[in-house]
């Protein structure tokens, strides 16, 4: 720019400067190789660190968050990886990379206020000069102190050049133990080598090593370059002098300090550089020729390899390894992710632990936020508090009808209920209070086993947990999860699940689960018992007992087994019908029931409300008039769906057996009901409108049993902690023992519940037995029926609804029955009981073929 005022170059500079901070593509095919460079350095660089965030991130992230999470923070630490990469490889990339000039000697004044303070000013300072050597050297007549002033501007800019070449040498070569190892500097094993030949030009290359030497003897670095100079002797000779002037050995005491200050760096140079700078090897004609005369071959030591962690390869590698690695191990994760806690298992169920954030189905979605609503309130309360594990199948097969989650949404609500009552409550730090976490194990409770141990696995971190309740259906993964849980004796309280040898592992019963409801022994009993004697209406001389043959079903086989038994004991006949689906029930029925067919005076169903179904519907639709129907408690869920078609089936009457029922305290006067009712109405009152129809409604049979279990789960935890010592200032931190809490369970005394009763004991089944574990005993078992009007009538009721309603011995009643029957035939009671035997020996072998025939298949 030869003319251009000061001003004008300070503008064309900056607006270059800023031309290149904005330029993102390379402009030439120079700045082109250059970017593809960096690219590769750069690589090694930024890029690994990315890497190693992105790999110890992701995981406690997606732990935390979820897998998704998780690959989104490996995508982002490679996007702003790359993105980092670029902008360094550009050609300008921020004024770190440029700050070097400002720092090293040259064009640097020794006044502070004339020296330049960034980039940009040192460019004008170096396009001054360069502008100035440019005018003024082709004139020729100028000033002896002009050209004094051109020849060191001239000279000044042939050592900022030789200073940077050599500062990019010992930025490539250096090797830094103490900072991030750079792979390219481990990479060269052999030092650059400058040949310089002054055949050609002796004045330049004597100008070339002189900078060199200069450069080298004011900046005390060291640096890679080995230089062979090709010269006559004269001009090897003219190089060693005016590399720097001499060090004063004294001063004058002024310059005491300035002395010291040369001395220093005088020995800094020297332990760099070396006292001795150039080897000079002297070479005469007749050396030449006795060289040729011994001439033999002379074997070039190979350099030496690089270390084997330089390997350009290693570096990659390790960097794709840790974005790849973390990523296909969380994208094999995240089919199988439902949320936090919460995964898909084999047969597609969401199953896991969550405290209301995840909504394991549709239905259940109002219950569980207000559940995770009153969690978060119990959080924020400076008051004691437990984390009871609710444990159900939330989820159903994918041919199953929404109405198979009545009985699971009862007990949520049940839970909610009773959760939302001690919170209104609890008015000091003296009431326990109650934490709710939602445990899915899947449907039929396949997965158990696996939600057992999630538990376990939450018990390490989570203190708090000292108690399950739930476990709702008599199942094989049911079992296994009790099992599983005994291990650590966490308090279990059973809802619904019948079985009586649900939680025994060889032979002796877990020590820590209690069920809260009668066993299936007992239900079969009562059952046949009011079948006989005429409490359906008539007197039932012979049954059709269905049970399910599906291995991984205790219940069905099991009190549908115990009802036969015990109805052929009772001078009955009955056979059993196992099924494998609702399609063999519907086939059967449909075989069976045709005309001039004689059908037995009753139909015990032992399955499950989801076969139930089909069922009802296909007895209902047939030829079989005036049937009556038997069933056990699994129905009551279908019953609290659909009352109004119950009802208006006219040649069928269905009796079934639940666990607890509302209109069994309206039909015992003067008891009244448990203020458990008015809430779980007022809670179906306030349902949205998309869950105002019937069949969405919460079954009250199974909510009232939950809330009874959670009562007497809280009575437990409120006493162990009273007895316990509270060293900590806050109550929050407060953590009930589960042995004292299990311990409690046996000091809570009859405990008035909403579904009648609760007394835990221990009780013999019978005189020979006396492994029989604690369990509310006395518990109420009703007989109930749908009216013509869609009501609930109870006719039927053995067990006690509360301390004031007398006990039912069902064996005593039984024995009451015998010998009734006996008296009526005029039979000898022990006569009786030999005839009795004799037909049960033949009852025996007509189940044995049965067996045979419908063998049980998985």
């Amino acid at each position: 720019m030869p003319g251009d005022p000061h001003q004008g170059m300070r503008k064309h500079i900056a607006q270059e400067i800023r031309r290149r901070q904005l330029q993102l593509r390379p402009s030439s095919k120079m700045e082109h190789r250059g970017l593809l460079k960096n690219l590769r350095a750069y690589f090694e660089g930024p890029l690994s660190a990315y890497a190693a965030a992105a790999a110890l991130i992701s995981k406690p992230l997606a732990d935390r968050l979820g897998p998704t999470f998780g690959l989104g923070a490996i995508a982002s630490a490679f996007v702003l990886g790359v993105i980092h990469v670029l902008l360094l490889s550009r050609s300008w990339a921020g004024w770190r990379r440029y700050r070097w000039f400002i720092r090293q000697p040259y064009f640097m004044s020794h006044n502070t206020k004339h020296r330049p303070q960034n980039f940009r000013e040192f460019v004008e300072r170096v396009m001054q000069a360069r502008l100035k050597v440019e005018a003024e050297s082709g004139r020729a007549e100028i000033s002896d102190r002009l050209r004094a002033e051109i020849r060191q501007e001239s000279e000044e800019i042939q050592l900022l050049l030789v200073n940077a070449f050599l500062e990019d040498l010992r930025q490539g070569f250096e090797r830094r133990r103490l900072r991030f190892p750079r792979r390219a500097a481990w990479v060269r094993t052999v030092y650059p080598v400058l040949f310089v030949d002054s055949a050609a030009d002796p004045q330049a290359s004597v100008r070339l090593l002189r900078r060199i030497e200069q450069v080298r003897a004011r900046i005390p670095k060291s640096d890679p370059l080995f230089v062979i100079h090709l010269a006559p002797s004269q001009d090897m000779d003219a190089i060693a002098w005016e590399t720097g002037p001499a060090t004063p050995t004294s001063a004058r005491v002024a310059e005491a300090e300035r002395l010291w200050s040369q001395w220093q760096r005088s020995l800094r140079t020297n332990r760099a550089l070396g006292k001795v700078r150039h080897l000079g090897l002297h070479f005469r004609d007749e050396d030449a020729r006795a060289a040729d005369a011994v001439a033999r071959p002379v074997s070039v030591e190979r350099p030496r390899r690089p270390p084997v962690l330089a390997n350009r390869w290693l570096p990659r590698a390790a960097i794709v390894g840790l974005f790849l690695l973390p990523a296909s191990v969380l994208g094999s994760q995240l089919p199988a992710y439902c949320s936090q806690g919460v995964w898909r298992s084999s047969n597609g169920d969401c199953i896991g632990i969550t405290d209301g954030a995840h909504i394991f189905h549709d239905r259940l979605q109002d219950v569980t936020k207000e559940i995770q609503q009153a969690n978060h309130e119990i959080d924020g309360l400076r008051q004691p508090h437990v984390t009871i594990v609710y444990v159900g199948a939330m989820t159903t097969a994918k041919k199953s009808a929404v109405e198979d989650l009545t009985d699971e949404h009862g007990e949520l609500v049940g839970l909610a209920i009773r959760q939302r009552k001690l919170i209104n409550e609890g008015g000091d730090d003296s009431t326990v209070q109650m934490r709710i976490l939602i445990a899915n194990a899947g449907s039929g409770f396949e997965s158990g086993g696996i939600i057992a141990d999630a538990i376990l696995e939450r018990m390490r971190t989570d203190r708090t947990i000292v108690g399950a309740i739930g476990f709702g259906e008599s199942r094989s993964g049911t079992n296994d999860a009790i099992n599983r849980l005994t291990s650590v004796f966490l308090p279990m309280l059973g809802t619904a699940a019948t079985y009586d040898d649900l939680g025994r592992k060889k032979g002796r019963p877990s020590p820590s689960y209690l069920p809260t409801i009668p066993l299936s022994s007992e239900i079969a009993d009562i059952s046949v018992l009011w079948a006989r004697s005429g409490k359906l209406g008539r007197p039932a001389k012979s049954a059709k007992v269905f049970v399910d043959r599906s291995i991984t079903d205790l219940y069905s086989r099991d009190i549908g087994e115990r009802f036969a038994a015990r109805f052929r004991e009772l001078g009955g006949t009955a056979d059993t019908e196992y099924y494998g689906d609702a399609n063999e029930v519907r086939a059967w029925l449909n075989n069976y029931c045709r005309e001039g067919v004689q059908y037995p005076d009753l139909f015990y169903y032992a399955g499950r409300a989801t076969q139930f179904i089909s069922f009802f519907e296909a007895l209902s639709g047939s030829v079989c008039d005036d049937v009556m129907i038997l069933a056990g408690d699994a129905v009551a869920e279908y019953v609290d769906d659909n009352r109004a078609k119950i009802a208006a089936t006219k040649d069928v009457k269905l009796y079934y057996t639940p666990l607890a029922s509302k209109e069994a305290w309206e039909q015992e006067r003067p008891l009244t009901p448990a203020p458990f009712y008015g809430l779980f109405e007022s809670y179906v009152a306030a349902l949205p409108k998309s869950q105002g129809a019937a069949k969405l409604h919460p079954s009250p049979t199974f909510a009232v049993l939950a809330y009874d279990a959670a009562e007497a789960m809280m009575r437990a935890a409120q006493n162990a902690y009273l007895f316990q010592d509270d060293d900590t200032d806050d109550p929050r931190e407060h953590i009930i023992d589960r042995g004292g809490l299990l311990t409690a369970f046996g000091q809570l005394g009859d405990l008035d519940g909403a579904s009648g009763l609760l007394t835990f004991g221990q009780e013999p089944t019978s005189k020979q037995d006396t492994t029989s574990g604690r369990r509310a005993i006395d518990r109420p078992v009703f007989l109930a029926t749908v009216t013509p009007t869609g009501a609930i009538s109870v006719i039927g009721r053995c067990g006690r609804l509360n301390a004031k309603v007398p006990t039912c011995d069902i064996s005593d009643e039984i024995d009451k029955y015998r010998n009734q029957m006996a008296s009526q035939a005029n039979i000898d009671p022990q006569a009786n009981s030999q005839a009795n035997s004799q037909a049960n020996s033949q009852a025996k072998e007509t189940e044995k073929e049965a067996k045979t025939r419908d063998k049980p298949t998985g």
